[in-house]
C-alpha cells in the first residue's frame, strides 16, 4: 500500500523451499494480514484431488518489515538467510487522479555470481533517485540515500571520465582505495569498485599494475552481469506496460457499457415518472399536492389522482416491495391495474378487495403492494380512507391544532387473497390537513442509526398546520426536515408524500 506495508506476497520460486510435498511442482506463497503480524495458510484442491499446501515465507516478510522507506526504484536486498534478491518497486496510480494508491514490487534473484575478495568492494547507485542499489560493504545501505553511507566515495570523483569510466584515489579510515566507476545509461546506474591498496603498495609496481588491470576486468564482468539483469527487468516492465494498456482498453469498454446502462436507467426513470401526475388536481375548496423521490433512478413508490363522477377524486399512494428495478416493474403493472379498476368502481370498499385479488394472482411470491387509498367528496368535505400496509394517514385538526393518526390496519395487497380492508370516513373543516406517506419517510435514517420516525413526522405536520402553510409548503417543510435529519446519509428507500388541505370556503356538509 502507500505506506509500503505488504498486503500480499507471492513467491513463485518457492524461496527457502518451505513446502512439505515430495513432488517438484511449483508452490505459491501467499501471506495476508502482514500489517497485523498474522500468517494464514490455505489449502487448495487440485484436479486429481491432491492438495497443495500454501505456506507463509517468513524470510520474505521480514525483508518488508525492515525495508527502507523508498517509493519506487530498484535495489539489491540481502535477506535474513544471506541470499540476495533484486527488488523493483513500481507505483500504482489512480486512473483518474494519477495519485499513488499503492505499490507493486517484483523480487528477482541476482544474476551476478561475483564473490568479493577481502580487500574489494562493489557499490551500485541509481543516479536518478540517488539511492544505493547494492553495496557489498553494507547490505543495509540498499534503498537508502548514497550520502548516508558512502559520501566519501561520491566526493572522491571530480567528474572527469573517459568512455564512461572514471578513476580516483582515496584515503579513508586509514585505507588507501583505488576507485573505478562505470556509468550505465539504461538504467542510469553508477557502478563503482573499491580496492584496498594497503597490502599491495609495498610490492613491485608491476604487481600493482596487474591488480589494477584485474580490477578493471572485474568492473567489466560485474557491469555486464548487472546490465544483463537490467535488460530482463526492462523487458518485464515493457510487458507490464502492455498489460496496463490492455487494462485501459477494458476500462474504456466498461465505461461505455456503464454509460449505456445509465441512459437506459434514465429512460426507465422518465417513463416511471410519467406514470405519476404531471400537475396537481384542481378541486374546489381543496389544495392537493404530491411528491415522489426514488432512492435510485427507478423505484417502487407511486401516487396518482383519478377524477370520477360528482366532482369526487380518488387519491392513491402505493409502495411496492423493495426499490430499484426489482420494484419498478411491479409498480408499472400495478399502475395499469389501478387505472383499469377505477373505471369499474371508485369506492374504497370495492377497489381494495379487487386490487388485492388481482395482485395475488399476478405478483411473484414475496412481492406485494402497500396502498393508501382515499375517496375525496369535496361537496360534503368528506374523505373516505382505506389502507393496506402503508403508514397510517396523518390528520391535523385546525380546531385543536393537534395531529392524530387514522388507525387503519390491514395486510398489504397481494399477500392473501381473502384479506379484508376497512374504510374510515373523515369529515374535514377549513384548515384541516391529511398527509399520506410511504415508509421511506418514516424509516429515513441518519449516520447515528436513528430513524426519523412517526413522532417527527407528526411534529413537522403540526408545525406546518399551525403556521397555516399551503400543501406545497407543507411538502417542502416535511422533506426539508427529513433532509436536515439524515444529513449526508444515503437515501435507502423511495420517499413519497401526498398532502390534502381544506383551503377556503367549502361546500356545506350533510
Amino acid at each position: 500500500n502507500v505506506h509500503l506495508e505488504p498486503i500480499a506476497a507471492i513467491d513463485f520460486n518457492l524461496h527457502g523451499r518451505l513446502g512439505s510435498s515430495d513432488d517438484d511442482r511449483s508452490q505459491a506463497l501467499a501471506t495476508s494480514g502482514a500489517g497485523h503480524g498474522e500468517n494464514r495458510a490455505t489449502v487448495y484442491g487440485t484436479a486429481d484431488t491432491e492438495e497443495e499446501v500454501v505456506r507463509s515465507n517468513p524470510v520474505l516478510m521480514q525483508s518488508w518489515a525492515s525495508a527502507p522507506p523508498i517509493s519506487t526504484g530498484t535495489y539489491v536486498l540481502q535477506l535474513s538467510d544471506s541470499t540476495q534478491v533484486l527488488r523493483t518497486i513500481f507505483p500504482i496510480l489512480d486512473r483518474k487522479t494519477k495519485e499513488t494508491i499503492g505499490h507493486f514490487a517484483i523480487d528477482r534473484p541476482t544474476a551476478s555470481s561475483w564473490i568479493p575478495e577481502e580487500d574489494q568492494e562493489l557499490l551500485i547507485v541509481d543516479r536518478n533517485r540517488n539511492h544505493v542499489v547494492y553495496s557489498s560493504a553494507n547490505a543495509q545501505a540498499a534503498g537508502h540515500s548514497v550520502d548516508r553511507f558512502h559520501s566519501h566515495i561520491e566526493q572522491a570523483f571530480d567528474g572527469t571520465e573517459e568512455n564512461g569510466l572514471a578513476t580516483a584515489m582515496l584515503t579513508h579510515a586509514g585505507d588507501e582505495l583505488l576507485l573505478n566507476r562505470l556509468t550505465a545509461t539504461d538504467p542510469q546506474w553508477e557502478i563503482t569498485t573499491a580496492m584496498r591498496l594497503n597490502s599491495y603498495t609495498s610490492g613491485p609496481r608491476s604487481r600493482g599494475r596487474l591488480l589494477i588491470a584485474a580490477s578493471l576486468l572485474f568492473v567489466a564482468i560485474a557491469g555486464y552481469s548487472i546490465y544483463s539483469l537490467t535488460i530482463r527487468v526492462r523487458r518485464r516492465s515493457e510487458a507490464l506496460e502492455d498489460a496496463n494498456a490492455e487494462l485501459e482498453q477494458a476500462n474504456e469498454v466498461v465505461s461505455e457499457q456503464n454509460r449505456l446502462l445509465a441512459d437506459e436507467l434514465q429512460t426507465a426513470h422518465d417513463l416511471q415518472m410519467r406514470l405519476m401526475p404531471q400537475e396537481n388536481p384542481i378541486v374546489s375548496g381543496f389544495d392537493i399536492v404530491g411528491r415522489c423521490i426514488p432512492a435510485t433512478e427507478v423505484g417502487g413508490d407511486f401516487y396518482q389522482y383519478f377524477p370520477v363522477a360528482d366532482e369526487r377524486v380518488v387519491i392513491a399512494l402505493a409502495d411496492v416491495t423493495g426499490h430499484g428495478m426489482k420494484a419498478a416493474i411491479p409498480t408499472m403493472v400495478f399502475s395499469g391495474l389501478l387505472d383499469t379498476q377505477v373505471n369499474y368502481s371508485t369506492t374504497p370498499e370495492e377497489l381494495m378487495p379487487r386490487l388485492n385479488s388481482s395482485l395475488h394472482r399476478v405478483l411473484e411470491p414475496r412481492t406485494f403492494v402497500c396502498l393508501s387509498l382515499g375517496e375525496l367528496d369535496p361537496q360534503r368535505s368528506r374523505l373516505r380512507l382505506s389502507n393496506g400496509g402503508c403508514p397510517y394517514p396523518f390528520l391535523y385538526r385546525a380546531s385543536t391544532q393537534q395531529v392524530e393518526e387514522v388507525d387503519l390496519s390491514a395486510f398489504p395487497l397481494g399477500i392473501r387473497a381473502e384479506s379484508t380492508y376497512g374504510v374510515e370516513e373523515v369529515d374535514l373543516d377549513e384548515g384541516d390537513v391529511v398527509v399520506m406517506c410511504s415508509d421511506g419517510i418514516i424509516e429515513a435514517g441518519n449516520e447515528a442509526g436513528e430513524l426519523y420516525g412517526f413522532d417527527r413526522v407528526a411534529e413537522a405536520i403540526g408545525q406546518a398546520g399551525r403556521r397555516q402553510m399551503c400543501s406545497q409548503e407543507i411538502i417542502d417543510h416535511l422533506f426539508g426536515d427529513v433532509e436536515q435529519f439524515v444529513q449526508d446519509s444515503e437515501q435507502a428507500d423511495d420517499q413519497t408524500v401526498v398532502v390534502i388541505r381544506v383551503d377556503g370556503d367549502k361546500a356545506p356538509q350533510n
